[in-house]
């Protein structure tokens, strides 16, 4: 039987300044930028007093007066914006607009300079990020961020990935969901009749190997996934985008499991049963305990975890479970995923600890505010975070 606390936190010796990039638009080739940008605002929630923050958005006063009752000296003084987002323009992701500004790299040099407790954190440490890191001077976090050999070995899209992460299960001795992979739609073509001849599946369901939040994801009829599959390998594709496809599984429960992996110590952070909404995540209940598996996904996640941090990853990661019943009537569970990023799970607990909640955590994209003591999520959906004492 697994019991945590209700709320529990990773313990940090200091706070360093930071500069804080939401680049959420770095997670996938094809994840959408609207997606991205509509999303930074809630991403604000990790700041710190005295920290920084770079957005491809405009954020209004009135949500940024809302926040600094939760992260003291909070104004607009600390938001800065490339120029693609002063002009209303949007043609390059967050980050290398922030290298194409040459007025706004002049200012974080110069920033680098008179600070030496200034680091550079994101929510995903993408090359590009790197690459900012060596342009300004501004070494990366050491609490938040991988090592720089993780990062430009490609490691971050690696512990990120729905296939390879499959692979890593694979070695780990985890069970996961049978899947094939494509990148291109003759190859995904050729899987999906491939599966209708070996077990003629009534629904399929495709995911984007790099995405988020359920916004790669597909389920249909055999017809159906692959006339979606034409638009997603669309001939203007810069970057052959791969895909996995599985048989669509009619799960009992989805669990979430948080560490926060530092260099020298994993600390787990129990699990949340997730609320699914058309293939995607759309919110969570923290604390939950499984009386059955909770101990068994506590185990795998300290396996993945302690390979992640071997190969020099530091910071939030995610990895998703799902129980279901056999053809003989026997529950199982297996492992369908990892975010090493700074996902939603992890951001639920940022707001418990800004807001000093230790009650029971209850997110979901239709939550209304009167429901419980209820956070405003973000500037842009409304949404709200309760917290049940």
């Amino acid at each position: 039987m697994l019991k945590r606390p209700l709320v529990e936190f990773a313990m940090v010796i200091f706070m360093p300044k930071k500069i804080w990039i939401p680049n959420l638009d770095d997670l996938g080739p094809s994840f959408d930028p609207d997606i991205a940008s509509a999303a930074e605002s809630r991403y604000l929630w990790f700041l710190n007093e005295g920290d920084l923050a770079v957005l491809s958005r405009a954020t209004s006063d009135s949500f940024l007066k809302y926040l600094s009752k939760f992260i003291p000296s909070l104004a607009s003084e600390n938001i800065l914006f490339p120029i693609s987002t002063k002009s209303g323009e949007r043609k390059l992701k967050l980050v290398n607009s922030i290298l194409a500004d040459r007025s706004l790299l002049q200012k974080l040099k110069e920033l680098a300079k008179q600070r030496t407790d200034l680091y550079l954190a994101s929510y995903i440490a993408s090359p590009s990020i790197l690459q900012l890191s060596e342009v300004t001077g501004i070494p990366l976090d050491p609490l938040q961020m991988p090592t720089r050999p993780f990062i430009s070995g490609g490691l971050t899209y690696v512990f990120n990935s729905k296939s390879k992460m499959k692979l890593v299960a694979n070695e780990l001795a985890i069970p996961f969901i049978a899947y094939s992979v494509a990148n291109s739609y003759i190859e995904l073509e050729k899987s999906v009749y491939q599966l209708i001849k070996s077990h003629n599946p009534h629904k399929l369901i495709l995911k984007k190997a790099l995405s988020g939040g359920g916004h790669g994801n597909y389920s249909g009829t055999p017809e159906n996934v692959l006339s979606i599959a034409q638009t997603w390998y669309r001939e203007e594709c810069e970057v052959a985008e791969e895909i996995l496809i599985e048989p669509y599984m009619n799960f009992k429960e989805i669990i979430g499991a948080l560490a926060y992996v530092s260099e020298d110590n994993i600390y787990f952070h129990g699990i949340d049963k997730q609320l699914i909404e058309n293939d995607g995540w759309s919110g969570m209940i923290y604390p939950y305990i499984n009386e059955k598996w909770g101990e068994q996904i506590k185990n795998w996640t300290l396996k993945f975890a302690s390979r992640l941090q071997n190969a020099g990853g530091r910071g939030w990661f995610n990895l998703d479970f799902a129980t279901y019943l056999d053809s003989k009537g026997c529950e199982q569970v297996v492992f369908m995923e990892s975010n090493f990023r700074c996902n939603g799970f992890a951001l639920m607990l940022e707001i418990a600890k800004k807001t000093q909640q230790k009650g029971r955590i209850y997110y979901s994209s239709t939550l209304k505010k009167e429901q419980g003591n209820c956070f405003l999520l973000d500037e842009y959906s409304s949404q709200y975070v309760s917290f049940e004492h």
